[in-house]
């Protein structure tokens, strides 16, 4: 079992303090429930740069709320898979020691941090499908509705998971997995390789 992840909204919360130097610089009030599409300057109507300028405060600082059990369980699914745990991610490269760094801390398994932008990663790939494809991923948990959809769209032998999350609800496939913690994504994993298992048995 090959599995992947993104970081940003499903690893890490950085979302949370995305919104709370938003406020502080504009003197607002937003929250989570607020956020409605996944492009925040789009969603609140603010300029880009200015947003890219919070983004990067946050994420430069290498600190972040974490997702509850995601420690728990994704070194559970990582027992599970057979190669490295795959962590995917748009970040720009110029975070990547600093995503390395945070996820390090996170985890003591096996796994790659692969950065989506141009010449950034020597698959030499700039989107998540193209990624997942070359690997060969047999999961990939995603917070991005349009990111949830076209994994499952491109790649018929990936089960696309989404972390439930109030700018994603729109998406209503079924055959796309829904999951509020990272329980369930465990034991999608779990009965996934247990079923695989019985498959080979039978033969």
């Amino acid at each position: 079992m090959k599995f992947g992840s993104d970081i940003d909204g499903v690893v890490f919360r950085c979302e949370v303090l995305y919104l709370s130097v938003i406020n502080l610089l504009l003197g607002t009030h937003y929250s989570l429930k607020d956020i409605k599409q996944y492009d925040i300057a789009k969603n609140f109507g603010l300029d880009k740069d200015f947003v890219q300028h919070a983004i990067g405060a946050v994420i430069g600082s290498g600190v972040y709320p974490v997702e509850k059990g995601v420690q728990k369980y994704l070194s559970a699914i990582a027992e599970l898979a057979e190669s490295p745990i795959y962590f995917i991610t748009a970040r720009r490269p110029m975070w990547r020691n600093t995503t390395k760094a945070a996820v390090g801390e996170l985890f003591d398994f096996d796994y790659e941090i692969i950065h989506t932008r141009y010449g950034s990663n020597n698959l030499d790939k700039h989107n998540k499908e193209d990624i997942i494809t070359d690997l060969g991923l047999d999961y990939f948990v995603e917070d991005c509705g349009e990111h949830a959809n076209a994994i499952h769209e491109c790649t018929s032998f990936c089960k696309s998971i989404i972390m439930d999350r109030a700018w994603n609800r729109w998406v209503d496939n079924v055959e796309i997995s829904r999951v509020y913690n990272w329980k369930q994504i465990y034991n999608i994993c779990y009965q996934g390789e247990f079923d695989n298992k019985q498959l080979h048995f039978r033969r």
